[in-house]
């Protein structure tokens, strides 16, 4: 069996067991609710996650380009860049894939030819996390960016109250006592 049917073949638990691997990263209480909460507006969090990995599975099974996971990866990245995961834990979950698989696959990697085939696509993840590193880095530039221009607009906003308080303290001193 060719090594792109077994993981077709396998998707659902592929899936299933990458999903976990994301939801693991978050602690217990949250893991649950990401896990249980199937409506999307209840949970929009476990719906991107799902979602995203579905299209980059998807892409990976049809040989597609890794770029093309481009949409799929900003999705899933942009939320942990927001939920404060350092690069690290943020992008884990890609290389988690690596272990899903072995994990899913572990009895049919007995035969050497679909071991070699493994470790062929394994570079594929890889390049996957390299693009996802590159988009962490620029949705975490984009949150320091609003954050700098947020603190701008409060500094500005103290120096205009602090300016008016000055204004009204010198005109009460410039006012002639009768």
């Amino acid at each position: 069996m060719a090594f792109e049917k077994l993981l077709a073949k396998k998707r659902s638990a592929i899936l299933t067991g990458w999903f976990q691997a994301v939801i693991d990263s978050y602690p217990e209480e949250t893991a649950q609710f990401l896990k249980k909460e199937q409506d999307p507006f209840a949970n929009p969090v476990g719906r991107t996650v799902r979602d995203g990995l579905n299209g980059i599975l998807d892409l990976l099974l049809e040989n597609k380009d890794e770029v093309e996971a481009t949409t799929f990866l900003d999705d899933i990245i942009r939320v942990r860049a927001l939920q404060d995961f350092s690069p690290a834990r943020a992008l884990v979950f890609i290389f988690q894939l690596k272990r899903v698989l072995s994990d899913v696959l572990a009895e049919d990697l007995e035969e050497p030819e679909l071991s070699r085939q493994l470790r062929q696509f394994a570079p594929r993840i890889d390049r996957l996390a390299l693009l996802a590193f590159d988009i962490y880095t620029n949705c975490r530039a984009q949150l320091y960016s609003i954050r700098v221009k947020e603190s701008e607009q409060r500094a500005g906003k103290l120096l205009e109250r602090a300016n008016a308080l000055w204004e009204k303290r010198a005109q009460r001193s410039r006012v002639p006592e009768s």
